[in-house]
């Protein structure tokens, strides 16, 4: 496995771990854990922000990670009550 594969790898586990945290805090009946879990999908978002840029992934590759930044950047934006952070110019 080359070094373009788990970098794209940890991207989509790093979505993954977000929207999970998202679906925790939406259910959450403690507005503690529910923020806790917010402010944790939105330290793994700032992660794949940050390994997606400048990344050389094939177009399926951006396309799939595309989808699921903007899923997730939806998902908080509507937790938050306000704009998260934009998907990087490269998502879009």
């Amino acid at each position: 496995m080359d070094h373009r594969e788990v970098k794209y790898r940890f991207i989509l586990t790093e979505l993954e771990l977000a929207l999970t945290f998202c679906e925790i805090a939406i259910i959450a009946s403690d507005e503690a854990k529910s923020k806790r879990n917010i402010a944790n999908a939105q330290q793994a978002c700032d992660a794949v922000e940050h390994f997606f840029q400048d990344s050389d992934f094939s177009e399926n590759m951006n396309t799939a990670i595309q989808e699921k930044l903007l899923r997730l950047t939806a998902i908080l934006e509507n937790l938050n009550g306000k704009s998260a952070h934009s998907p990087p110019a490269s998502a879009l």
